[in-house]
């Protein structure tokens, strides 16, 4: 009597759990109400009842609809910075081509500058190389006109060679002639007269000056290389564009 008097609580115990267990089961999780119909939420897996699975399914929808709007004002302003990398490209390639151009210009106006100065320097050089060889020749043919006159009146007037004169005036000159005596004396000037016209030419050379070499200084060409070295920069930014667009 007393093992079976037993067993009905045990039963009862299971029988209440089962209604406890089966009473969690049909709960909502949301609201809290006891409902025999149920639905599994694949959004939050949650067991819901039809009024908040309902209150859910709305709540995701609006939460779509504002998703969907502003994902689409997102995408205009992503389309317009895209319009703006593009514009940026095309502005790049613009002002590349544009400095490209500018630094072509600069170096056509330098090569032509250096291109001009070189012209200026031979045509230079040569104008002072003529005007000294012009110098030169004169005083060359000053000295060849004096040394010319010389010649000929020493060929003229000395013409005698010292051993046929020496003959002429006699042994020892016992019976010299004083007419012979009188021709050498001239023939003495003569000759003292064109040993000083050679000399006089001479000195006069030794004053004259000779033609001077012409050089060309290039002292500054490494100071100009290292200037055309700094010469120019390229760089990024709108400001130094700013500046480009400025100056043209």
């Amino acid at each position: 009597m007393s093992a079976s008097a037993a067993q009905p609580p045990v039963n009862d115990a299971n029988q209440q759990q089962q209604q406890q267990s089966g009473k969690a089961i049909n709960t909502c999780v949301k609201c809290g109400e006891n409902s025999k119909d149920l639905h599994l939420c694949v959004h939050c897996t949650n067991s819901l009842c039809y009024n908040c699975r309902k209150e859910h399914v709305d709540e995701i929808l609006s939460e779509y609809t504002k998703n969907r709007k502003d994902a689409k004002v997102e995408k205009l302003k992503c389309e317009e910075i895209i319009k703006v990398l593009d514009q940026s490209g095309v502005a790049l390639s613009s002002s590349y081509s544009k400095a490209e151009v500018q630094i072509k210009e600069a170096f056509d106006k330098l090569e032509e500058a250096l291109k001009q100065r070189k012209l200026e320097l031979v045509s230079s050089l040569r104008t002072l190389k003529d005007e000294e060889m012009k110098r030169l020749k004169k005083g060359q043919k000053e000295v060849e006109a004096d040394v010319g006159v010389t010649t000929r009146k020493l060929d003229h007037n000395c013409g005698t060679q010292a051993k046929s004169i020496q003959h002429e005036l006699g042994v020892k000159y016992k019976l010299l002639d004083d007419a012979k005596f009188a021709h050498l004396c001239s023939l003495e000037f003569k000759s003292r007269e064109c040993l000083n016209d050679f000399v006089n030419t001479s000195e006069y050379c030794k004053t004259k000056d000779t033609a001077e070499k012409v050089y060309f200084d290039q002292e500054q060409l490494p100071d100009l290389i290292g200037l055309i070295g700094m010469f120019g920069e390229v760089t990024l930014g709108k400001k130094q564009q700013q500046q480009n667009d400025g100056q043209n």
